[in-house]
């Protein structure tokens, strides 16, 4: 059997990282009181249901007796070399005196050590003596555990809720025909602007119906840009974004005729975040090469999406190696205030599942600018202007 002991840390990749890359049957965590009370049960559901480790134990230490912590760590030393166990230490995240026993032992039990760089995934190896290392046994894993938006998220006590009912506004981001549509909608949004917002406000306003049928009559007088709206119609209609557009003079203004190909596409152009959105998900996941990457994401705090309670939303998740990436997209005019909730939102969802390692980006249609971009340099929130 082969024994991973380790520091349990309040960063969950830095307790799961060695099982994604090495078969290991055994883990040990020592921890101190509290860490073990918050982190013990998420992260022997991860290490159960995701990388199949069979057993998995936690032992408390004092926190500043370095005497208890070697005796507690020699006890559990002794009892797996009595089994015949292989045993290696995993100081990934350990520090202080957790660092230091683990130090000691290594010599006097004559134990490899290794440690992982969560960020880059590569993996330090140290010995003493002639240890035989952790990468010199064959149970290294032919392919890392591939982790997932929703694996990465179970290993922080939460879950993505996934449930269809309370999901019925997302859209079709896995659909082929949806989303070529959608990369002709980004030009047009390129194009038009701050005006973007203004004619799909105006189309749920004044072209409103209950169906996907438009038929209205409007007063060009009382339009925003009546003959740049029009051409606006006429680019979505180009695009298969609507369909069948027409607009001829009546008597009280100009009848004007189309209709959605779907709910979906109807939803996508009314609400007018919902476009600048998808252009963040489509660069997210194309430039930067996301291996799962997903927008509308609903988590749930405590881990059960049945059982109702606090869930947060965020606009674009994705998941490059270790590391996770929230980002905030706000289409709309950033001066003042308007850029502070975001970046106090982001930065506090972000912190509470992506920890120190989580990435944090403010995407937006406009600038911004003096103190406010100060403000996010300040929280480490990355300002990306579209």
């Amino acid at each position: 059997m082969y024994v991973n002991i380790e520091f349990l840390d309040t960063e969950p990749m830095e307790n799961v990282i060695t099982a994604l890359h090495y078969n290991i049957d055994k883990t040990i965590f020592i921890g101190f009181h509290d860490v073990v009370e918050a982190y013990k049960d998420r992260t022997q559901f991860f290490l159960n249901k995701y990388c199949d480790v069979e057993t998995i134990k936690f032992v408390e230490v004092p926190e500043n007796d370095l005497q208890a912590i070697l005796a507690a760590i020699s006890t559990e030393v002794n009892n797996e070399k009595k089994a015949g166990n292989t045993v290696f230490f995993d100081i990934t995240g350990g520090e202080g005196l957790i660092l230091m026993a683990f130090g000691m032992l290594a010599k006097d039990y004559n134990l490899p050590i290794h440690q992982f760089d969560v960020e880059t995934d590569e993996m330090k190896e140290f010995k003493l003596g002639d240890a035989k290392l952790i990468s010199q046994y064959d149970i290294k894993r032919e392919h890392k555990v591939k982790l997932t938006l929703d694996s990465y998220i179970r290993m922080w006590g939460a879950q993505i809720n996934r449930k269809p009912e309370d999901n019925k506004d997302k859209l079709p981001i896995h659909d082929k025909k949806y989303m070529e549509v959608v990369e002709e909608l980004m030009l047009i949004l390129d194009n038009c602007g701050a005006d973007w917002n203004k004619f799909t406000a105006g189309m749920g306003r004044d072209f409103k119906a209950e169906g996907l049928d438009v038929d209205v009559t409007a007063n060009p007088n009382e339009m925003y840009k009546w003959e740049t709206f029009k051409e606006f119609l006429r680019k979505l209609n180009h695009a298969g974004a609507i369909y069948g557009y027409e607009a001829k003079d009546v008597q009280g203004g100009e009848r004007v005729k189309f209709h959605y190909p779907s709910w979906d596409m109807k939803r996508t152009i009314l609400k007018s975040g919902n476009i600048f959105e998808l252009q963040v998900y489509q660069a997210k996941k194309k430039k930067e090469g996301s291996q799962d990457c997903d927008m509308g994401v609903k988590i749930d705090w405590d881990g059960n999406v049945n059982a109702g309670g606090v869930y947060n939303e965020i606009d674009v998740l994705g998941l490059n190696g270790n590391i996770l990436t929230f980002v905030s997209c706000k289409g709309g005019n950033m001066d003042g205030n308007a850029s502070l909730e975001p970046m106090y939102q982001i930065d506090a969802i972000a912190s509470r599942f992506g920890g120190k390692y989580a990435r944090k980006i403010l995407a937006t249609r406009e600038r911004v600018k003096g103190v406010y971009a100060e403000r996010a340099e300040a929280m480490k929130i990355k300002l990306e202007c579209y």
